[in-house]
């Protein structure tokens, strides 16, 4: 059975796996900075963070802080397709178990 994509924005059961992606995206890469802001490194390296692609830079001999955009967004991209297909799973299998009930 297909479902129109102006329905399935409106499933709560998707709308929640929806938001689940994003959160598990955040925290992902909130745990990948966690871990590189508390290594003890030479003060002339460059540390970088973002999972799955870097999109932070922060170090050097002059202290730059820099945001790459490119990762920056490619982040931003597969965590909405992940976010998406997580929704669309979640509202598959919520829509079989109300068929069960």
């Amino acid at each position: 059975m297909r479902m129109k994509m102006s329905k399935l924005f409106k499933n709560k059961v998707f709308r929640s796996g929806f938001l689940v992606g994003l959160i598990i995206s955040a925290v992902v890469n909130y745990v990948d900075y966690i871990g590189k802001a508390n290594i003890n490194l030479p003060t002339h390296t460059k540390n970088e963070f973002g999972f799955p692609f870097d999109f932070y830079r922060w170090g050097g001999y002059v202290s730059e802080v820099e945001i790459l955009w490119l990762g920056l967004i490619a982040n931003i991209l597969i965590a909405i397709i992940f976010s998406f297909l997580l929704g669309l799973i979640s509202s598959l299998f919520g829509r079989k178990s109300q068929r069960e009930d």
